[in-house]
C-alpha cells in the first residue's frame, strides 16, 4: 500500500458553516479552523485521500461527529472574473469601496463528490479561557490508481496548495453529517446539512514524503 504524506498546516481561518442547530447554542460555538494534513493511499485499486481537519469547540459540551456524506472542493480565486466584474462596476459608476463588500469569485480546481468521516471524532468542550480542540479525519475518493486520476486530481491539487497560490485558494465541504452533543452520560445525535468554507492563511512551505 503506497502512501504519500502531505503536511498542509494551512493555519486557522474564519470558517463559515451551514449548520442548522441541533443545539444552536452549542453548534454556534463550533469552528473548523484548518486542514492539518492529507495522506494519499492506494488501496484495492482505488486512490483515497485521508484529510485531517482541525476543529475548535468553545461550547460547554463535548461534541461528537460521525457518519456523513459530502463533497470536498478546492477552489482558486478567479482573477479574470473579478477583473471583469470590477470593470462593469466602474462603468456603472459604483463606488470601488463597495465592491470590497462583495463575495470573492472562485472557480473549481478539484471537486471530489465522495467523502465521509473515517471514524467517530470527539471534540472536547471549551472553557471560559479557551476552546477545546480536536480533529476530524475524512476519507475522500480521488478515483482509481490510473495516471488519469493523477492528472485530473493530484497534480492540480498539489499545484493549488503551493505557497504561491495558497493565498488565492478556498476549501469547501458540503453535504450532511451526523452530529452529537454529549449531555450527561448520553449523546444526543441529529443529522445536519453542512456547508463549511475555509479561506486558509498561506503557509511557508509544503512538505512531501513517502
Amino acid at each position: 500500500m503506497k502512501r504519500i504524506l502531505l503536511s498542509l498546516l494551512l493555519g486557522s481561518a474564519t470558517l463559515v458553516t451551514g449548520l442548522q442547530a441541533q443545539s444552536a447554542e452549542d453548534l454556534a460555538k463550533v469552528k473548523f479552523t484548518g486542514v492539518k494534513s492529507m495522506r494519499i493511499v492506494d488501496e484495492s485499486g482505488m486512490r483515497l485521500a485521508y484529510v485531517t481537519l482541525q476543529v475548535s469547540n468553545s461550547s460547554a459540551n463535548e461534541l461528537v461527529m460521525t457518519d456523513g456524506s459530502f463533497a470536498l472542493a478546492f477552489l482558486a480565486l478567479d482573477e479574470k472574473a473579478e477583473k471583469k466584474r470590477a470593470e462593469a462596476w466602474a462603468a456603472e459608476g459604483k463606488k470601488p469601496d463597495d465592491l470590497k463588500k462583495e463575495e470573492r469569485i472562485y472557480r473549481d480546481v478539484v471537486r471530489l463528490p465522495m467523502a465521509r468521516p473515517s471514524k467517530q471524532a470527539k471534540v472536547p468542550k471549551g472553557s471560559m479561557m479557551s476552546s477545546g480542540t480536536g480533529t476530524l479525519e475524512i476519507i475522500v475518493t480521488l478515483g482509481d490508481t490510473s495516471s488519469d486520476t493523477t492528472e485530473r486530481t493530484l497534480i492540480p491539487l498539489f499545484n493549488l496548495i503551493s505557497a504561491e497560490v495558497q493565498q488565492k485558494m478556498k476549501v469547501e465541504i458540503a453535504g450532511s453529517i451526523r452530529f452529537g452533543v454529549k449531555v450527561g452520560d448520553g449523546i444526543v445525535f441529529r443529522n445536519e446539512e453542512i456547508l463549511w468554507t475555509l479561506v486558509p492563511k498561506p503557509m511557508d512551505r509544503v512538505m512531501f514524503g513517502q
